[in-house]
């Protein structure tokens, strides 16, 4: 099964070592999902993290595991695919060119709009925790 995470996820997971966000990278840890990433995400990330208020709140050595967790266990992909459009918001558009180049099958995400629309182009988005319950249930 893969999975594209997005930024605000990984951030949720980085602020807190607790919750949805901990469970997600454990899973990953444990192979139970790949993890998709691309060029545009890996950049959000970055930053998202270099903000003001959230650089200070975030452990340095944290940040560095994950970013290295990405770089060497993620499966990477250009990210060029053409989906303008496909979502309800354009500047989401990368997370969906993310997953329909390397198959995935879900976008986890806490976004509200991108949770509205539920399904595009056969890709699943869903919650964390939604996510963490289908994982659980496949066994």
């Amino acid at each position: 099964m893969r999975a594209v995470i997005d930024t605000n996820v990984y951030v949720s997971f980085l602020l807190s070592p607790r919750g949805a966000g901990a469970w997600l990278i454990a899973m990953w840890r444990d192979s139970r999902f790949e993890v998709v990433v691309s060029p545009a995400l890996h950049q959000e990330l970055v930053e998202v993290m270099e903000r003001p208020e959230i650089a200070p709140k975030v452990e340095v050595q944290r940040r560095m595991a994950l970013f290295y967790r990405l770089r060497h266990d993620a499966l990477w992909t250009a990210g060029s695919l053409d989906t303008e459009g496909a979502l309800a918001d354009p500047d989401d558009d990368f997370l969906l060119r993310a997953a329909l180049e390397r198959e995935a099958q879900f976008i986890v995400t806490w976004d509200g709009k991108l949770l509205e629309q539920g399904n595009c182009q056969g890709v699943q988005i869903v919650t964390p925790d939604q996510f963490i319950a289908l994982l659980v249930r496949s066994g």
